[in-house]
Protein backbone atom coordinates (compact mmCIF):
# COMPACT_ATOMS: atom_id res chain seq x y z
CA UNK A 1 0.00 0.00 0.00
CA UNK A 2 1.15 3.35 -1.40
CA UNK A 3 2.00 5.85 1.50
CA UNK A 4 1.40 9.57 1.16
CA UNK A 5 2.34 12.54 2.66
CA UNK A 6 0.13 15.22 3.86
CA UNK A 7 0.65 17.36 1.59
CA UNK A 8 0.12 14.81 -1.04
CA UNK A 9 -3.14 13.66 0.39
CA UNK A 10 -4.50 17.49 0.41
CA UNK A 11 -3.39 17.00 -3.96
CA UNK A 12 -4.58 13.97 -4.12
CA UNK A 13 -8.08 13.50 -5.80
CA UNK A 14 -10.18 11.42 -3.54
CA UNK A 15 -11.14 8.78 -6.68
CA UNK A 16 -7.44 7.80 -6.93
CA UNK A 17 -7.78 7.59 -2.89
CA UNK A 18 -7.71 4.26 -0.64
CA UNK A 19 -11.23 4.56 -0.99
CA UNK A 20 -11.67 3.82 -4.62
CA UNK A 21 -9.87 0.48 -3.40
CA UNK A 22 -12.54 -0.57 -1.09
CA UNK A 23 -10.22 -0.26 2.07
CA UNK A 24 -10.49 2.99 4.13
CA UNK A 25 -7.72 2.84 6.35
CA UNK A 26 -7.61 4.84 10.04
CA UNK A 27 -5.13 6.34 11.74
CA UNK A 28 -4.71 3.44 13.61
CA UNK A 29 -3.81 1.36 10.79
CA UNK A 30 -7.38 -0.31 11.02
CA UNK A 31 -8.63 -1.35 7.20
CA UNK A 32 -12.33 -0.85 6.64
CA UNK A 33 -13.43 -3.29 3.95
CA UNK A 34 -16.58 -1.90 2.31
CA UNK A 35 -19.43 -4.39 0.70
CA UNK A 36 -20.17 -3.13 -2.95
CA UNK A 37 -23.15 -1.55 -2.00
CA UNK A 38 -21.60 0.68 0.36
CA UNK A 39 -18.83 1.53 -2.17
CA UNK A 40 -21.52 2.42 -4.55
CA UNK A 41 -22.87 4.39 -1.77
CA UNK A 42 -19.61 6.29 -1.40
CA UNK A 43 -19.38 6.88 -5.01
CA UNK A 44 -22.53 8.34 -5.06
CA UNK A 45 -22.20 10.66 -2.50
CA UNK A 46 -19.01 11.77 -3.72
CA UNK A 47 -20.15 12.48 -7.00
CA UNK A 48 -23.08 14.73 -5.21
CA UNK A 49 -20.83 16.39 -3.22
CA UNK A 50 -18.76 17.46 -6.15
CA UNK A 51 -22.29 18.23 -8.04
CA UNK A 52 -23.00 20.81 -4.87
CA UNK A 53 -19.16 22.13 -4.06
CA UNK A 54 -18.02 22.23 -7.74
CA UNK A 55 -14.71 20.14 -6.04
CA UNK A 56 -14.31 17.11 -4.95
CA UNK A 57 -13.35 16.07 -0.90
CA UNK A 58 -10.89 17.67 0.99
CA UNK A 59 -9.34 15.78 3.36
CA UNK A 60 -11.45 15.71 6.42
CA UNK A 61 -14.78 16.61 4.92
CA UNK A 62 -17.65 15.19 6.02
CA UNK A 63 -19.09 13.88 2.57
CA UNK A 64 -22.26 11.54 4.60
CA UNK A 65 -24.78 13.93 5.78
CA UNK A 66 -25.19 14.19 9.46
CA UNK A 67 -28.46 13.08 11.08
CA UNK A 68 -28.67 16.33 12.78
CA UNK A 69 -28.85 17.94 9.43
CA UNK A 70 -31.45 16.00 7.87
CA UNK A 71 -34.35 17.44 9.49
CA UNK A 72 -36.52 17.23 6.55
CA UNK A 73 -37.00 13.34 6.64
Amino acid sequence: MKKYSFADMQRLHWKDYEFECQRLTLPNGRQINLTNSQSKQVQTQYTQYIDQHHHAPRMGDYIFPSKETRSWV
